[in-house]
This record gives structure tokens, sequence and C-alpha cells, in this order.
């Protein structure tokens, strides 16, 4: 039995992006093949039509594995990823999978960043067929042992869909300074001009958004853009946005635009007591590890860990100096 190659394709309508375990990944959600018939012969001289169910054995037994990964390739074949087989499924379309692109790889940025431009827009799978007939001039495969997806530029069944490609990602763009005129057009040519395959097009994005410009040759984030990107995440409730936003306007040292707000600025919490700190933690359930940490080491008296974070850093600098009357109340 060999490896063979089912062609699906679609159109990719959303990007963002997510952290998982500290690296940067690139979310490819779609349709890896559908129940259509490719639209090209297969290796009998007729077109492939996969069967429902065709994938079930399979997907059973990678999970039985550990929950092994389906590859995920981009069109040269090289490993960019994989599809997590909790969360590949066979629905009335076909074949859904959510696939993690790896960020910290010069090809999964590539890749990733092909697919947020909507140049690369569709999927193939990679299978070994382990049960067929010819049936009514098509083959059809009634069971298929998964193998590998892939990120290609020319399917040959048009059915199946990258349905979105989400990014969570915050990328920190240091603030334009000084006098700056927005305009998201020409602003969106000169992102699109940079070197995506070095990820830094896709830095210029929160979800949808686009919040930045190339100003003297970096790319800096514009005020003006978080605003009107700010204003439209409000009615959209897209929570991942709304925090990388949040982010952006502690950097410009503004207060939260948002009712549900996802993080506080010095401002908000130099007058805390340790109580308000646990209620704050319970309701947004964001804190990071080193802020709960801080938090826990104040309340008794130890010294604060240190921090990556520069903005968290310098404001844990400043609950350093609250009052000594929070020390004696329990966290």
């Amino acid at each position: 039995m060999a490896l063979e190659r089912s062609f699906t394709g679609g159109e990719i309508i959303e990007t963002k992006q997510i952290d998982l375990n500290g690296v940067p990944i690139g979310v490819v959600k779609g349709h890896i093949a559908t129940w259509q018939a490719d639209s090209q012969k297969g290796v009998y001289g007729v077109p492939d039509r996969i069967i429902k169910g065709a994938y079930i054995a399979s997907l059973q037994d990678h999970r039985s594995r550990n929950n092994r990964q389906i590859r995920l390739k981009d069109l040269h074949g090289r490993t960019i990823g994989g599809f997590p087989i909790e969360l590949a499924k066979e629905d009335n379309i076909g074949l859904y999978g959510e696939g993690h692109i790896n960020l910290d790889t010069q090809q999964g940025r590539e890749a990733y960043s092909l697919a947020r431009q909507k140049v690369l827009v569709d999927f193939s799978v990679g299978h070994i067929v382990e049960q067929d007939r010819i049936e009514a001039g098509e083959r059809l495969v009634i069971r298929a042992r998964l193998i590998e997806g892939s990120i290609v530029d020319e399917p040959k069944n048009r059915g199946a869909q990258i349905s979105e490609v989400k990014s969570m990602k915050f990328a920190d763009l240091p603030i334009v300074s000084g006098k700056y005129e927005w305009n998201e057009e020409t602003a969106r040519e000169r992102v699109m001009e940079l070197k995506f395959a070095d990820g830094n097009g896709a830095d210029a994005f929160v979800g949808d958004h686009l919040i930045a410009d190339v100003v003297d040759g970096k790319l800096l984030a514009v005020p003006t853009a978080i605003y009107i990107a700010a204003e439209e995440v409000k009615s959209s409730g897209d929570k991942a946005a709304q925090v990388a936003l949040e982010r952006y306007y502690g950097k410009m040292e503004e207060a939260s635009p948002f009712e549900n707000k996802m993080f506080y600025t010095v401002s908000d919490v130099q007058e805390w007591t340790n109580a308000e700190y646990k209620n704050a933690l319970i309701d947004t359930g964001i804190f990071s590890n080193g802020a709960v940490r801080a938090l826990v080491a104040r309340s008794r008296g130890q010294e604060t860990p240190a921090v990556d974070n520069v903005v968290l850093g310098s404001l844990l600098e400043k609950i350093r100096g609250m009052t000594n009357k929070l020390n004696g109340e329990e966290l």
C-alpha cells in the first residue's frame, strides 16, 4: 500500500493566532478532505471519491496512540506543524481539522503568511487506502489510514475549505510617535510589501484589524488604528482581539475601552487591597504566572520574583511601593 494524495480546496475567511506552551502557532481551520469526487482522474484512471466513514478507524487509532497528531505540510512537502487529533472529525462535508502551524520555523511563517494573504487557500490529504472499489465510473475510497494534510496552491477538488486561519500572538509593536496621519488604504499597501516570509506583515494585524503602518522603514502600531479596531471589536465580541488591543492601550498608558477589561493599568490597581487583587484574578482569569507569584510573595513579605515582561515589571515595581498595610492581608 502506497501513500496517495487527495486534493481539496477552499477559501480563507479569517486570520488569527494563538500561543501554545510558549510557541507561536498559526491555526488553519477547514476541511482537509470532502466527500465530493476529485475533478481529475486518480491512480485507477477514474476520479476518487472518499466515502463518509473512511477515516473513522484511523482517527480512533491516532487517538489511542496518545492523541498522535496528523502531520501538516506546506506545498513543498516540508513539515510545518500538525493537526491535533482531538480536533479532527468527520462531518457531512468531509474530514474537518484544525492545523497548527509552528511559527518558530521559517517554512511555517512562510506558509502562514501566504495563507493570511490568501495566496494559499487550499488543502490536500495524504492517506494510505486500505479498502476501495470501482463503481459507476468512480473509485470509492471506503477505508483509509490518515498520514498527513498539506496546504497547497492548486487543488483538484474545490469542495473543502480552509475556513479560518487564526493567530493570537501579541506582536508588541512599538507605538508611532510624532506627527502621523493614518490612512488605512496606503498603510495596507505598505504592510503588504513587507517580507511576509519573515512574519513581519502578520504582526501588523490584530485578527482582521490592521493596527500598524511602515514608518521610516519600521513596522509601528498606530494609536488611531488601534482606536478604530477597538470600536469594531466591541461589537464583534472577539475576546482574543480585545486582549491584544488592551495590551496596546497599556503600552500607550491609556485606560481600557472595554467594559469587561482583561488588563489593568497602574492607576487602576495602586490602591487595591490584596483581596481586590484576588477578585481581579478570579474575574479576568488571565494574570500571568509571574504576576500571581509576585502578588503572593508581596502579601507574605517576601521578595518579588523577577519577570520578563517589561511592562509588567514596571507595574510590579510600583506595586512594591504600596502601603505596608496590605502586607498583613491574605491574598
